[in-house]
């Protein structure tokens, strides 16, 4: 297994040298210029973008890093897209504990006094009509109040002042963390770090059972102990080669509006959140922001790694046709659901077992072995050539739905499902075309090798 990246720099130099990086030299503003650039490339490559010059600062901001597979084959160190997967459910189910060191290259500049999070670091404001800048590739870390031990995730976070933010706990384990501290009536010690390596970054969104401490996961995931370091005004553990760290504290019982902010879901989300105090800002030497734009490829492509890695073997046990399952898109509420057929019926079954078993996707296209379901022209065109509305379309109404999905009405959505499975009869009217696997093969291999 070849050693993993330490942090997010070296991980960008080595897509450097794969050339899979689109450097802009062109001077523009964290104030929606640099949003609209991520956008705008996220619908025309598949590059990982990074911008030299941002107006009002010195710091680099990297985006659109896990763009394509490439960049997650390149962070799991083997060869192909197609072993992404297999390679991160095989190495999940390991544990790693991190080790702890005194000092680290986290801890270059030291900030306590006079902070001013804008004026430190390039936070993106990204949607026209988003509340202010937000941070929406930080991942938050604290402490169990009851055992002590330490829970992180990605959570949406607003700019509201210098030394003020907004803070969206929506899910476990930050948001049980958060419910015992203000039951005591405590504020809870929060650490927020951007920038990095990508496994640990990966670990961050991957679901932990009570009890287990994300940063073994991510140890296991790399191969290697995560190094940290302790916090400065927290009991916080902080990774030892972070780009930059904001310490600070939850206030007990308070809460304001945050947002509007334009989520991965692709629209606008207000709620009413806890607010925090940040009292400590420390980072590297020539730092590096990690900018993740919300509603790009990248959102799908992370988030359905982690969730197909830790749901296939449940519906493979339920469903022991189904072969492969893929979240499409960019939010992930589209499964395509690839099934060696054995019965005609077998397509409408598998729909309506997936309707309970992937309670997140909204739509089920179900296709066969011969379609990829990691492709979604190959999805599209199963969806032409082998469905027909009057008899492989299934709908159900009345079910829990997105808090990311404006359409859902009190909580409820109706969802739908797609047979795009050929009829096990006049099999030859529905044979795709293709050169033959032979040639494929052979031209793939010296493609791959040249």
């Amino acid at each position: 297994m070849p050693a993993p990246y330490n942090d997010l720099r070296s991980f960008v130099k080595a897509l450097a040298r794969r050339r899979e990086i689109l450097k802009i030299d062109v001077e523009l503003s964290p104030v929606f210029e640099i949003a609209a650039a991520l956008r705008h490339l996220d619908r025309r490559n598949d590059k990982v973008v990074l911008f030299n010059k941002v107006k009002g600062h010195t710091v680099p901001v990297v985006g659109n890093l896990f763009e394509n597979y490439r960049s997650l084959a390149e962070a799991f160190g083997v060869k192909s897209a197609r072993e992404v997967s297999d390679t991160y459910l095989r190495r999940s189910n390991q544990r790693i504990p991190p080790r702890v060191y005194a000092s680290g290259p986290v801890k270059g500049v030291m900030l306590k006094a006079n902070l001013d999070i804008l004026k430190t670091m390039p936070v993106l404001t990204h949607h026209e009509k988003d509340a202010g800048p937000y941070f929406s590739s930080a991942i938050t870390l604290a402490r169990d109040p009851d055992t002590g031990i330490r829970g992180m995730g990605i959570h949406r976070i607003q700019v509201k002042g210098k030394d003020k933010i907004g803070i969206f706990l929506g899910t476990p384990p930050l948001s049980r963390f958060l419910a015992l501290a203000d039951a005591r009536g405590q504020p809870l010690e929060i650490a927020i770090v951007i920038g990095v390596d990508p496994l640990l970054f990966l670990a961050s969104i991957t679901f932990a059972p009570e009890g287990i401490d994300k940063f073994d996961l991510a140890g296991g995931l790399r191969g290697k102990p995560v190094e940290l370091v302790k916090g400065e005004t927290v009991n916080v553990e902080v990774p030892r080669h972070a780009e930059f760290v904001l310490e600070g504290r939850i206030h007990p019982g308070r809460r304001e509006t945050e947002g509007p902010f334009g989520e991965s879901g692709g629209a606008y989300l207000t709620v009413q959140n806890p607010v925090a105090t940040i009292n400590c800002i420390y980072h590297r030497v020539h730092p590096v922001y990690h900018a993740l734009m919300p509603f790009n490829k990248e959102n799908g492509i992370i988030t359905n790694v982690v969730w197909e890695a830790n749901q296939f073997g449940k519906i493979k046990e339920a469903l022991p046709q189904v072969t492969k399952v893929h979240l499409m898109g960019s939010t992930g509420e589209i499964a395509a659901v690839q099934i060696e057929k054995k019965q005609d019926d077998d397509g409408r079954k598998v729909i309506q077992a997936m309707f309970q078993l992937v309670p997140r996707a909204k739509g089920i296209v179900v296709v066969d072995t011969d379609v990829d379901v990691m492709d979604p022209t190959d999805v599209e065109w199963a969806a032409f050539a082998r469905f027909q509305v009057d008899r492989g379309l299934l709908t159900v109404s009345g079910m829990p739905g997105s808090v990311l999905d404006p359409s859902a009405e009190g909580g409820l959505t109706s969802r739908w499902g797609v047979d795009a499975t050929k009829p096990l009869k006049d099999l030859g009217r529905y044979e795709r075309i293709s050169p033959p696997a032979w040639a494929m093969e052979k031209v793939k291999a010296l493609l791959d090798n040249a």
